[in-house]
């Protein structure tokens, strides 16, 4: 990620999306560290949007906690997480 693209999380509870994984990203600040998460839903083909504290699944209603990626509504499989390294003002997400 940029450094653009990073100043959107560095913020405490803060989020962007960004591109990767199979669909898009969603790199989220829970207060304590980065995460980042895949966009594509567990079992679906759909794209999550961010709503607040959740990542949802508009086509189904599934809902998943961004603190830690965990089933919220509907939703039986936790969300994709990739490791996220920060290289000076970069921000790597690996998988």
């Amino acid at each position: 990620m940029s450094p653009t693209q990073t100043s959107q999380v560095t913020a405490s509870i803060g989020w962007t999306y960004a591109e990767g994984g199979s669909c898009g990203l969603i790199v989220y600040n829970n207060g304590e560290r980065l995460l980042a998460y895949d966009r594509c839903a567990p079992n679906a083909k759909s794209q999550l949007e961010v709503d607040g504290f959740l990542a949802v699944d508009s086509q189904t209603g599934a809902k998943w906690l961004l603190l830690d990626g965990s089933p919220s509504a509907i939703a039986e499989c936790p969300l994709q997480q990739y490791q996220v390294q920060r290289v000076a003002e970069l921000i790597v997400i690996s998988n």
